[in-house]
């Protein structure tokens, strides 16, 4: 892969071995040489090592069930603007497209979840924010965005419920040990666990995390509803039947974490469509050892890869692997 050698792994079996079984040996992924600057090579994707487990620690409470309940109204209070537009559009007989539609709401969704921020990204395209996050590029202005809220919540009592305030509390919980020392925040090659008994995030952490949950989740979100809907469009048994499962469970009752649990038939529409079209569509990693690997003898620093969009396409693991099938 442009001089690199790589190793192509489609066997499920060596699948496993390389996220599950032996994952410590291909922990590390592939960097981006243009984008080796902090507090960017901060986040979860570009950490390394130790590193990156202590960070991912830190970060993988965020996601716990009674966390992401906190994030809930801030979501669902996106979701009925969507559902507003779309009914107006409707009622008018005016076509709407897709793509557009789902970037609007994960624009709007990110913002509320990530900086506690009410935004509408289908009624004011012109807001700075909405603008810049549809430019990858645009970190400078969203690293200013994120010192602004930082500098705001480091000097008021109140908590929200969104992404970034649990960020902060990390930090909060980082600087009651004091300083950090110089060599443990600027290496990225750490190799043993005991350099990692410090607990929560530095400020680059913070703003690294921050920034990477903002553009990755944005078009993720993005590709994975605006897919969900043209399949469901295009299978209207599939959507008959998710309309039915929703109206049967919900009914007028509002939408939130656990009710949003009981539609079991909607989450295998949302598998499905992650499975013909998934937004991460192959895994890269880096081989940290030489070693055997599948009959194989494999060096370290080589380049390994997972087509999972071969995989989920594969016809001798799913039958009928083009069709649009939820269950």
């Amino acid at each position: 892969m442009l001089g690199d050698p790589t190793i192509m792994v489609s066997d499920l079996d060596l699948v496993r071995d390389v996220t599950v079984k032996n994952f410590n040996a291909f922990r590390n992924r592939i960097k981006d040489p243009v984008l080796q600057y902090k507090p960017w090579t901060d986040n979860l994707l570009y950490l390394e090592d130790d590193h990156w487990k202590h960070v991912r620690g830190q970060l993988s409470p965020t996601f716990s069930a009674g966390k992401l309940k906190r994030m809930v109204p801030a979501i669902e209070r996106v979701a009925k603007n969507l559902q507003n537009y779309i009914k107006s559009k409707a009622e008018s007989g005016e076509e709407v497209e897709l793509k557009h539609l789902s970037q609007c709401y994960a624009i709007d969704a990110i913002a509320g979840v990530a900086f506690g921020l009410q935004v509408d990204s289908l009624n004011d395209p012109n807001d700075p924010f909405i603008k810049h996050a549809k430019d990858f590029a645009a970190n400078s202005f969203f690293l200013k965005v994120i010192g602004s809220a930082l500098e705001d919540r480091r000097h008021e009592q109140k908590k929200y419920g969104d992404f970034l305030q649990l960020l902060v509390d990390a930090e909060r919980e980082g600087e009651a040990q004091g300083p950090v020392d110089a060599e443990i925040d600027h290496s990225h090659h750490l190799k043993t666990s005991s350099h990692w008994t410090r607990k929560g995030l530095t400020t680059d952490e913070v703003y690294g995390n921050t920034l990477i949950f903002l553009l990755a989740a944005n078009e993720t979100v993005n590709t994975v509803m605006s897919f969900t809907l043209f399949s469901l469009a295009a299978n209207p048994d599939c959507l008959a039947k998710a309309q039915a499962e929703v109206d049967a469970k919900l009914g007028k009752k509002p939408v939130n974490y656990d009710t949003a649990m009981e539609l079991t038939y909607l989450d295998m529409c949302l598998n499905e469509t992650m499975r013909l079209y998934p937004p991460g569509y192959f895994l890269d990693r880096q081989i940290a050892e030489d070693m055997e690997f599948g009959g194989y003898h494999i060096k370290k620093g080589w380049r390994l890869a997972v087509p999972a969009f071969t995989i989920h396409r594969d016809p001798s693991i799913w039958p009928d692997p083009m069709k649009f099938d939820p269950e």
